[in-house]
């Protein structure tokens, strides 16, 4: 059901997709199902958004257009101590992600894919929230650098 995407062909195999769209969609319904106290998100419905976002994506982050380095999805290559060092974790800042586009509750979410640097930056904003954001840092560090 969940064909390797065209663009991870010679990058990742298909076994190791479905189990990062597994381990991906886990992650979300636990993390929504709390955020939203809502027992009826499924895995199931996670890893048909999650499998729809990253085909839609071509393997580009949504909201920049930059190409993705899907490789450091590869079993093994990231480890979970990288967050806290800052020089690794710039290693893997085009990483693949899934963002909700607006985090909003909903049993049929709408996912992106993202680097790994927009989605912490995103964070919990909406898409016209992020907007709003950037417009005023640019503005505030104008001349700065």
């Amino acid at each position: 059901m969940y064909e390797l995407p065209p663009f991870l062909e010679g990058v990742l195999t298909r076994q190791e997709y479905v189990h990062w769209l597994q381990r991906r969609s886990k992650r979300h319904v636990v993390k929504d199902r709390g955020r939203w106290n809502d027992p009826s998100l499924s895995n199931a419905g996670y890893k048909i958004a999650i499998h729809k976002a990253v085909l839609d994506s071509g393997g580009t982050d949504f909201y920049t257009g930059e190409e993705l380095d899907w490789a450091l999805l590869r079993p093994g290559v990231y480890d979970s101590k990288v967050k806290y060092d800052r020089d690794r974790r710039r290693e893997f800042r085009l990483r693949p992600a899934v963002d909700h586009l607006d985090a909003e509750p909903t049993s049929a979410p709408t996912l992106v894919i993202c680097a790994d640097r927009t989605n912490r930056c995103k964070s919990d904003l909406t898409v016209a929230e992020m907007r709003v954001f950037c417009r005023r840092f640019l503005r505030g560090t104008e001349g700065a650098v």
